[in-house]
């Protein structure tokens, strides 16, 4: 692009473009996306030493994804995350930009250079999407930039088979790109038609070996690894959006076709004219794909699950209010965050309950999908034998995570596995996160007798003051026996206590009710929480049934008999009819235990999902 005078100074429009956009890239990444949320949801797990990195060496792309995990680490923080993002944008932009150069030193690039970033926010939008695929991709593209700058012909090819064969061993599947472009090079520019055929021929034979010499090698492993095709959950415009955009590059800056009326118009017009109007069209195809690209509910709950694991509960209160439709995640770490602010019992109804029980206690499906998430809940429950095998659980899947190792250190701490803990330990020193945690578990592990400073340790003393030999029942759904089992081991169990009262609540079924709640005076309660309240009136004004130990907690408040009066009224001034006293009942005592007995109990078949007009509400 043309320099434009500007008070007597020049300035180099195509720069003020990069800067502008590259600048709206970082922040997009910075405050939309939020890369931290990356390294959440992938659980990426890095160790420094020669252990962990042979685990890489044995298969296609390996030392990719070890430097993709060695950066992804980095997304811990999302300024660093979204640098690293914005930097592998640029180095595919200049990648990009010297390609064209190579295809037709004649031409400009005008803005086509800056559409492979444009196609990697959309797939980097994705919070699965591994920071080892862009990498492969800028490797394969300097490996084709490097190929077209050598132009005697037997150079080429020795290059072509070296370095094909060296980019399939430290990139995978982004060998593809490589082989296939270095063909239409030759097919369509150099006229070279038996090397073009050689070089296709080439990228479909070595993963063809691999893929039967190295047994730890698929189909699609050999051919596709790192690439974002295979990766189900990207749309299959993007992932194969990326390579067509390469495709047209070669045939769009082929010199014949280039000299096309439009690009000879575009050349003509002023270069504010330029810069406007390629500014201008960058940021519009960039805000497409932000838009059809960016998960908003995604983000949302990865949000909600980052703050529970950082035990950041006011947080999460704060955030699930602008939220009226919660996933079931989220109502569960609502229900967490309710209880460690002294809250379940009381407000549990100010927040939508739309999945009962299951809202509360992860079903067994959920937890086999999120075995971190229950190792934590567990952790707090004080199933801490349940806790060490959800841990495991999670490991198997997700490795050698700083998270996940803390927890397995945890764990083993308690029970008295100390030698366990220490070889988990010795991993989580190697990671590049959490070490201040490694160091106060080190310090604790390094006693002769760890147990005092367990109890000086405000996480490690609540596992201690749980911990049960036999807490680990093999129930499926956490039935009502579970947590009567871990009350009859400890009466001080308060998450034990609420949670079985939650549980009787959000299931409808009151019949233990008064039995359990009056375990709340072991726990420290003085006065019954306002839930426990509302569902005791219920129960007597259905059954006649009395309760002379609420005096035991000062007697149920006269403001919320007169609430369940009221709610009586309205709902006989619609003459009993639910439907037309629902937005009147709502506005008053939606945040009742009335309310969401009366709307959303569950099916008599014994769901444990509320159901309204036979739908979830």
């Amino acid at each position: 692009m043309k320099r434009f005078s500007f008070f007597n100074k020049k300035i180099d429009l195509f720069r003020v473009r990069e800067c502008i956009f590259f600048l709206l890239y970082f922040f997009y990444f910075w405050f939309i996306i939020n890369p931290s949320l990356h390294f959440h949801r992938q659980e990426i797990a890095f160790l420094w030493g020669a252990e962990f990195f042979q685990r890489f060496l044995d298969h296609p792309g390996g030392v990719t994804e070890y430097v993709g995990a060695l950066l992804g680490s980095f997304m811990y923080s999302p300024v660093l995350g979204a640098f690293l993002i914005t930097v592998f944008a640029w180095f595919l932009t200049w990648l990009t930009k010297v390609l064209i150069r190579q295809l037709n030193p004649k031409a400009e690039s005008y803005f086509f250079h800056f559409l492979p970033a444009i196609f990697l926010l959309g797939l980097q939008s994705h919070y699965k999407y591994p920071l080892s695929s862009p990498l492969a991709l800028v490797l394969a593209m300097a490996f084709i930039v490097i190929y077209l700058r050598i132009r005697k012909l037997s150079l080429r090819i020795l290059f072509f088979l070296a370095g094909s064969a060296f980019l399939y061993w430290l990139a995978g599947g982004a060998f593809l790109l490589f082989s296939g472009l270095c063909a239409l090079y030759e097919l369509f520019y150099s006229q070279y038609w038996i090397l073009g055929l050689t070089e296709i021929f080439w990228g479909i034979a070595l993963p063809y070996f691999a893929f039967h010499f190295l047994a730890l090698l698929n189909a699609s492993s050999a051919y596709f690894s790192l690439l974002p095709v295979t990766m189900p959950y990207i749309p299959q415009w993007l992932s194969y959006g990326f390579f067509i955009v390469y495709i047209l590059l070669f045939f769009l800056f082929h010199p014949r076709i280039f000299n096309f009326s439009l690009f000879k118009k575009w050349r003509e017009a002023s270069p504010v004219f330029q810069f406007l109007a390629s500014t201008g069209l960058l940021l519009l195809l960039a805000g497409f794909v932000a838009g059809i690209s960016f998960r908003k509910n995604e983000k949302f709950l990865l949000e909600i699950d980052r703050l529970a694991r950082h035990r950041k509960w006011e947080e999460i209160l704060e955030k699930a209010k602008k939220e009226s439709l919660p996933p079931l995640s989220v109502t569960f770490q609502i229900n967490r965050a309710l209880f460690h602010t002294h809250r379940l019992l009381d407000d549990m109804f100010s927040y939508p309950q739309l999945y009962g029980i299951s809202g509360l206690l992860l079903s067994q499906q959920f937890r086999e999908s999120a075995p971190l998430q229950e190792s934590d809940f567990c952790w707090d429950l004080g199933l801490i034998n349940a806790a060490r095998h959800w841990g495991h659980e999670a490991f198997s899947t997700d490795g050698d995570s700083p998270w996940i190792l803390k927890r397995m250190v945890e764990v083993n701490l308690v029970i008295g596995e100390y030698q366990t803990a220490k070889r988990f330990l010795n991993r989580l020193e190697r990671a590049i996160f959490l070490k201040a945690e490694a160091r106060r578990l080190r310090k604790i592990l390094s006693a002769r007798d760890p147990y005092p400073l367990m109890q000086e340790d405000p996480v490690l003393s609540h596992g201690l003051q749980m911990y049960g030999q036999n807490d680990f029942i093999e129930f499926n759904d956490h039935p009502p026996a579970e947590l009567d089992s871990l009350i009859r081991q400890n009466p001080k169990n308060r998450m034990a206590i609420e949670y079985r009262i939650a549980r009787e609540l959000l299931s409808c079924r009151l019949g233990a009710l008064p039995q359990h709640a009056q375990l709340l005076k072991q726990v420290g309660y003085t006065s019954l929480p306002r839930h426990v309240e509302e569902a005791l009136i219920f129960l007597s004004a259905v059954t006649r049934a009395s309760f002379p130990w609420v005096k035991e907690f000062g007697g149920i408040h006269q403001e919320t008999i007169q609430r369940f009066f009221e709610f009586h009224r309205v709902l006989a001034k619609y003459r009993g009819d639910k439907k037309m006293a629902r937005p009147e009942l709502k506005e008053k005592f939606g945040n009742t235990y009335w309310y969401y007995a009366l709307f959303y109990r569950p099916s008599a078949k014994g769901s444990e999902v509320p159901t309204y007009g036979g739908k979830v509400q």
